[in-house]
This record gives C-alpha cells, structure tokens and sequence, in this order.
C-alpha cells in the first residue's frame, strides 16, 4: 500500500497513503510502537485492545509500514467528504490511531457518510502476528473490524457548544474560538469539582481522562500521581451522575498546601453503541489569584473631614434597579468649590485568599457634572483610574452650581466606582449623587424686631424712630 502505486486515482476519494518502509542500518522510518498515539482508546473497534500489545505486532519490528495522509483539504479528498473531522460541525472523520512523527498520518480511521462509511487502516490486520481473532484480549483488532457496522450520525449530536456542552460544577466555560476547546480554566488548590455533560442526543456515555497538561505529575481521579505521558481514567455512563475530581498537588511549601501552576489536561470523549464520536478537551489550572469564580464588589464612602462635613447633607436617595442609592446636597465653599475625599477599602473580592482584598484597580466615573443652567450639557463623564497597590483613596473637586438659586431646577452629579479584581473580572457599579448649590444656600436674611419699644419710639415695619 504505497503512494505511487495508489496515484492517481486508485483508491477512493483521493486517498494518499504515504509509504513509510524506508529502513537500514543508520535509518527506520516504519511507523513503531513507541511513535503511535491511541486517540481514541474507548471506541468500539479499540474494544479489548491492549495498547501495550503493539509493541509486540509484526514480532515487535514495526506497527505499520505507511499512513494515510490526513492533511488533505479539497471537497473530494479524505477528511472532506467525511463532513470533515469529528472537530467540525457536522464532521465524522474520527482519527483513532495515529503516527507522532507526522501526526497527519493515520492508522485507523473511520469515515461516516450516506447510510455507510469505511474503516481505513495501514495496519496488516489480516496478518495472523498482528491481530488475535474473536475474542481475544489483547489486540483482536480484525474481529471488532469485521464485527463493526457504520450509521449515520445523529442529526444533533455537533460539536462542543452546539451538539453538546461540558459543564464544570454546573456551568459551561467559554469556548476558544480558535481551538473549539474549552478555554482554560483557573480553579484554586484543592478544589472539588464536578464535572458533567449536557446533550439532547439519547444514548451517549462519556469517558474522562486526566493527563499533565505541562509534563509535571499530577494527580489522578483517585488521587495517586500520575507522571507525563501517563493518563487517569474515569466512565461515566449518565448525565444525571456527574463525576467528581479533587485537584491538588501536594507541595509543602505552598500555604494551601498544594502546588500552585498544577496543570491537568481533563479530555472529555463523548460515544453512543454505535460508535459516534465527539472529543473536546479543557485545561486546568490551580491559581488562587486568577480562579475567579465571584465578581468582586464595590463599596465607596465619603471620608469624614470635619473641614468639610459642615457642607455635606443626606439629601435622601435615588433608586436604581431596586438599589436604593444615597443623594447628598452639597454647598461650596468661600473659594467657590469643594474638595471631597472618597474611600473604597470596603471593596472586596469573594475569591481573594484570607487576609486580602483581591482587588487590582479602582475605576471612578463623574457624570453630568456641568452647570445647571448650561447651553451645552455633556453626557460625557470623566474617568479616573488608581492601582490598588497605590491607594483605596480619591479625591475629587466640585465646583459647577447644578441646582439654580430657588432650588426648582437641579442635575444631578453621578459618581461611580467599578472595582477589578486580580483576574480582571469587575465588579457592579457603585452609585452616589451630588446636588451642588451656592455657598449660602438656605441661609435666611436675619429678622430683627423690637419687642418692647419706649412710649417715645415707634416702629414701622422695617423702620425704626428712637427718639431722645
């Protein structure tokens, strides 16, 4: 089964098969047991095949002497017309073994379409030394060959996102658009989580595995470590079941406890009896800064200053949303503005570790800050943005009148604070108001009148006659 003998136009849909059978004494390029990867070792034709079995095959020389060529892109070639891979939309193309040399070239794939489809394989599975027959408990890769029978896929079993989603503790993460994995996802040491599939597609089981995403050991579904290259496997045969992992390292050094920067590669595969196939994958990572499952909160206050607090009156509340929030009447002072200071301490972040806030950033905003009588009122605000490294204070000057001298025309100053945590998420906007009159406002003129006046005096109205 060699390309020049299979060009051009020999074997079905533009098949190229590479020929691999170039060996001597400084060379081997044959495809070998320690070159393979078994992608998918819980479809039905890898049932009861021992991976470690085809370092055996072929009295343990080689596994298969060509691959298929899995790189092509026209409409009429191979993964095409098979929809594309199991990885597109309405893909079938499953890749179930593959060379790590050139991991474009196949040794086992399947191909769904029409009523039908074909197994292709480069594996000399008629050889008596590389197969067992039925029933067999190593390698009885011909029988389940013989044995199996492609259907149609599911007219809704698509990819991840549209076919089905993978949930963490009951959520779906975002998916990468360039990958069509799941983006990776930051989860503090020691987590619990639970892990589940959603599908409207009747008869689907889904098999999880564990492997280091960084070639570090990590743990297992059980616990025990498992070392890079190695994999944990777990089966879950009903959505309504989710399963369960514990994602720790142990690490001595760490406060938790647990290594920080852990990474596991959770892949999720996705199969009905018949053999359908979906495959997607997400990353794990252990990070007690960046596994943000909160918002944080803002919280803002004015700080007391006994310069100031003369001028500065609850003048009751604006609701927004259902939130009632503060309005506060202000007056300036004799230099014709005031300067208040604000104090966002009390934000926090719930996902922060003890003993910190977990916030980043401060972002204040000031709206409608603009005379009341003006032409040309902006909806533009102003924005001012502190680290939190630097200060939890702000100060911030008024000085425009915005309620006119009999107080039946007023705006009202909007300040806001949206707080950043750690790992970027921003929290709900915290609200005040500022109503801002004159330095006398409320101030009546002074009443003065004579209670008693002498027989000798008189008094009208605003005038007053002493006499003597």
């Amino acid at each position: 089964p060699y390309r020049d003998a299979y060009q051009p136009g020999n074997l079905p849909f533009g098949m190229d098969i590479a020929m691999r059978n170039q060996v001597n004494f400084t060379e081997d390029n044959r495809i070998l047991s320690e070159d393979i990867t078994i992608v998918d070792p819980f479809h039905p034709l890898m049932d009861d095949v021992d991976p470690s079995a085809f370092s055996a095959i072929n009295g343990g020389s080689h596994v298969a002497l060509s691959g298929l060529d899995t790189a092509q892109v026209q409409g009429t070639q191979i993964p095409q017309v098979c929809g594309g891979r199991i990885s597109d939309p309405t893909g079938t193309f499953h890749t179930l073994i593959r060379d790590n040399t050139y991991e474009s070239q196949s040794l086992l794939s399947v191909c769904n379409r029409g009523a039908g489809g074909m197994i292709v394989t480069t594996i000399d599975v008629e050889n008596p030394s590389v197969t067992q027959e039925f029933g067999g408990e190593q390698i009885p890769i011909l029988s389940n060959l013989l044995d199996y029978r492609l259907t149609p896929y599911p007219s809704d079993f698509g990819i991840a996102g549209e076919g089905y989603d993978l949930t963490v503790n009951g959520q779906s993460p975002s998916i990468d658009s360039i990958t069509g994995a799941y983006s990776t996802m930051y989860i503090k040491s020691n987590s619990e989580l639970s892990f589940d599939y959603v599908t409207n597609v009747p008869g689907v089981f889904a098999d999880w595995t564990l492997s280091s995403g960084n070639n570090d050991s990590v743990t297992g579904w059980d616990g025990a470590v498992i070392d890079a290259g190695e994999i944990s496997h777990t089966q879950q045969t009903a959505p309504e079941i989710p399963t369960l992992g514990s994602f720790c390292v142990a690490n001595t050094s760490s406060n938790t406890g647990c290594r920080i920067g852990a990474e596991w590669i959770l892949t999720l595969y996705l199969h009905d009896d018949e053999g359908h196939t979906r495959i997607t994958y997400i990353r794990l990572v252990t990070d007690d800064t960046l596994a943000d499952e909160f918002r944080p909160l803002a919280s803002a206050s004015i700080i007391s200053n006994p310069a100031t607090s003369e001028f500065i009156a609850l003048d009751g509340t604006k609701t927004v949303a259902g939130t009632d929030w503060p309005i506060y009447r202000v007056r300036l002072t004799e230099t014709g503005d005031i300067s208040l200071s604000f104090s966002a301490e009390n934000s926090s972040d719930p996902d922060a570790p003890e003993g910190e806030t977990g916030i980043e950033l401060f972002e204040w905003k000031v709206f409608f800050d603009y005379p009341w009588d003006s032409q040309s009122p902006t909806l533009e605000g102003h924005e001012f943005q502190i680290p939190a490294s630097a200060t939890d204070e702000w100060t911030y000057t008024f000085r425009n009148l915005t309620s006119n001298p009999d107080g039946t025309l007023e705006n009202e100053i909007r300040v806001e604070l949206i707080v950043y945590d750690k790992a970027g998420k921003q929290s709900e906007k915290h609200r005040m108001y500022f109503i801002v009159v004159g330095e006398d406002f409320g101030d009546e003129p002074p009443l003065v009148q004579f209670t008693a006046p002498r027989p000798t005096d008189s008094q009208r109205e605003d005038l007053v006659v002493v006499t003597g």
